[in-house]
């Protein structure tokens, strides 16, 4: 039985078989290193050139005496384009239309590997092939390229246009472009915005319901109404804005993923979705663990010197391991968003929100505010949880545990060893105030994290 060689025609081969039939005398052999081991040696023929000059005489040009289009890398495309692939065809019924039937055939892939194939696959059957190349890269626009027509056209035309280059099998489904009208563009609105305004709608009363149980949570923990009020406006007026204070930039990212993730999704552009939310979570992570551990290190000298207050500096060092849940769990909230998949960002966040209420209630009694950091922690891990879930369902992405976790974690704790050094020697031996030299101990620390992080992408 005949086996399928998993490969495409090696043109090479096949020309080097087609002059030893006409000139035998010009075949020899040499030592084919890619199959060859030190045991045992595998030969393949070669061509020797300069009897096969011999063999054509004065027919043979040389030098550069002819019209010839050339560029540089020439050669090396030539070779390329000899070279076989060990690639096949995958067939995909179900973005096709009329399968079983139909004589159309649309290919998405590489074009010289595409070529490769239907050189073997489709020899003599063939016509004629058009390869539109990429026009409109980057800044450089050569024509124009966007044409929109209405609905009712696009209805008419699709009616009207033939069958037979209507059916296919394909690789790829493209998307019709088209206007849309007022009516579908209130209702494509709306379906969009009212699910994200119920869910900042719901998330304000359930944070307000949060916020009045808190203080009287923390009550019945200190046995005392004003102690209670006191902790509670230390926690949230001047410990917790720290927190929140790097989650502008994650607010930024969140604010341009939206409408990138959303056009991608509508392309089916899987591969700039897959990369795009790769990078954001890296970027949302990368930020949270910078900022967890310079909220460790410097927890508690940020109290005392901004807030002159011991116990403001204890619940930044405290609450400092909520930022990566934090922020990513908000970033993909953003990408959530971005595919349309509005009431699940709902579902999750008020789930999360629930969990943070269950703890407030269970915890905070008997715990104080370390039951309400676990609360958070529970809240923001759930949601993160879920929304990474529901995103991966949508387009499988992948997570280097090395690259967005390890490598972070080693570089902080390296920059924060750095940085707290000198702290301890600038405190000592600089005439500067503690604003100062704590200025210059967190740029340091950043500085080094940033570094690391530029070097590990360039390696």
């Amino acid at each position: 039985m005949d086996k399928m060689r998993m490969e495409s025609v090696d043109i090479t081969a096949q020309n080097i078989e087609k002059i030893s039939s006409l000139f035998p005398n010009c075949i020899t052999e040499m030592l084919d290193e890619e199959k060859s081991t030190i045991d045992n040696k595998v030969y393949k023929k070669a061509v020797n050139f300069e009897m096969l000059k011999q063999m054509l005489s004065g027919n043979v040009l040389d030098g550069d005496e002819a019209y010839e289009f050339t560029w540089v890398g020439k050669k090396a495309a030539i070779v390329e384009a000899n070279t076989p692939i060990k690639k096949t065809l995958r067939p995909c019924p179900e973005e096709s239309v009329n399968w079983d039937s139909t004589e159309n055939l649309y290919i998405e892939g590489d074009n010289l590997e595409v070529l490769k194939l239907l050189q073997e696959s489709y020899l003599g059957k063939v016509k004629m092939i058009y390869i539109d190349p990429p026009y409109n890269t980057g800044n450089d626009f050569l024509y124009n390229d966007s044409f929109k027509i209405n609905k009712n056209n696009s209805d008419k035309i699709s009616k009207n246009y033939n069958k037979k280059y209507t059916d296919k099998r394909t690789f790829s489904r493209q998307a019709d472009s088209f206007t849309l009208s007022t009516r579908e563009l209130l209702e494509h609105f709306f379906s969009f915005s009212i699910p994200i305004s119920v869910n900042h709608f719901c998330l304000t009363i359930i944070s307000s319901l949060e916020t009045m149980l808190i203080p009287f949570m923390l009550e019945i923990f200190f046995h005392s109404h004003s102690q209670a009020l006191e902790t509670y406006g230390t926690l949230t007026g001047m410990a917790l804005p720290f927190l929140f204070f790097p989650a502008t930039i994650v607010n930024s990212l969140s604010v341009m993923l939206m409408p990138a993730i959303s056009s991608a999704y509508d392309q089916k552009q899987h591969r700039q979705m897959e990369n795009t939310i790769s990078v954001s979570l890296h970027f949302c992570l990368l930020i949270g663990i910078f900022s967890t551990f310079a909220f460790l290190i410097y927890g508690t000298v940020l109290g005392e010197t901004i807030f002159h207050s011991k116990e403001a500096g204890q619940y930044v060092y405290l609450f400092s391991v909520l930022c990566p849940f934090m922020y990513a769990a908000q970033t993909t909230s953003s990408i959530l968003n971005g595919f349309g998949k509005t009431k699940q960002t709902l579902y999750h966040n008020l789930l999360g929100v629930g969990i943070r209420i269950f703890f407030i209630l269970l915890l905070i009694p008997s715990k104080g505010i370390p039951g309400y950091l676990i609360g958070l922690l529970a809240g923001y891990s759930l949601q993160l949880l879920l929304n990474l879930f529901r995103i991966y369902q949508i387009v499988p992405f992948y997570f280097s545990a090395e690259k967005t976790l390890l490598f972070p974690v080693i570089t902080a704790i390296g920059g924060g060893i750095l940085s707290k050094k000198f702290w301890g020697i600038a405190s000592a031996a600089l005439p500067l105030s503690s604003f100062y030299i704590l200025a210059i101990s967190g740029f340091l620390y950043f500085l080094f994290f940033t570094l690391c992080q530029i070097f590990r992408e360039s390696v």
